[in-house]
């Protein structure tokens, strides 16, 4: 007689188990950024409390390039979507955009010399 009962009480201790596990959480984490170097761009949302995932967005400030993310963060993608299991810091890095000069010729003149005019370019 035991041995009948025995798969079916082990098969309802999983169920309840599996149950447990996948029951919708109702727990926040909280998310914090930050920009490197300060003030080269912002994050929108920068920080919160979320129960799912939540999609963030860099915006670089001017003379600025967005790079990559660091902290709980990895890749170049814009927007990025964030799965928050966890409490997360997350960290946009952006290069300042340097400017060369890139000088031309303008003009030809009498002497057979050149003038230079100076454009600016950035890398």
């Amino acid at each position: 007689m035991w041995k009948k009962n025995i798969p079916l009480l082990f098969t309802s201790m999983v169920i309840c188990l599996v149950l447990t596990l996948t029951s919708c959480s109702t727990k926040t984490h909280q998310l914090s950024t930050s920009v490197d170097p300060i003030g080269a761009g912002y994050i929108n949302p920068s920080a919160g409390n979320f129960k799912s995932d939540v999609i963030l967005f860099v915006t670089p400030a001017q003379n600025y390039k967005f790079d990559r993310w660091a902290g709980d963060a990895s890749g170049t993608s814009n927007p990025l979507t964030v799965t928050m299991n966890s409490d997360k810091q997350i960290v946009a890095q952006f290069s300042k955009i340097t400017t060369t000069p890139n000088i031309v010729p303008s003009a030809r003149c009498r002497d057979g010399t050149y003038s230079y005019s100076q454009n600016r370019s950035g890398t």
